[in-house]
């Protein structure tokens, strides 16, 4: 998930989820940050740097993944812009290692998209009912 820096909606929810005493104890919890941005100038941006950590980010999750072997992982992607597609890989590379995804959209992107064809069904492809 998300998590500061940089602050912004999705991020705090992560950081609350992250710093939750009541999940933490009720389950076995693992966290990686899906932020490639460093702070709210760097939000939107792309470039060499960002796509290295991307892949960086991808190969941590394939290591993570393998070693930890979790029941499910909760994704919570960002519904629009270049962070969208990031995270929309993020998710196929965990279908793809056979695990359980559950897809939680923090930001009102996905209403200003569903009714667009090719978002809905991308959307759709996160839905852990359908693995």
């Amino acid at each position: 998930m998300h998590m500061p820096p940089p602050v912004h909606g999705a991020a705090m929810v992560g950081k609350y989820i992250h710093d939750s005493q009541v999940i933490n104890n009720a389950f076995e919890c693992h966290y990686l940050n899906l932020a490639l941005a460093k702070d709210l100038n760097d939000i939107g941006k792309g470039g060499i740097k960002k796509l290295k950590d991307f892949y960086k980010l991808l190969m941590q999750i394939r290591k993570q993944v393998k070693s930890i072997k979790p029941q499910l992982c909760y994704v919570t992607p960002n519904a629009k812009g270049g962070a969208f597609y990031k995270d929309f890989f993020v998710v196929m590379l965990l279908k793809m290692m056979k695990q359980k995804v559950m897809v939680h959209y923090h930001n009102k992107g996905v209403a200003t998209r569903q009714d667009k064809t090719s978002f809905l069904t991308i959307y759709s492809t996160g839905d852990s009912s359908k693995t």
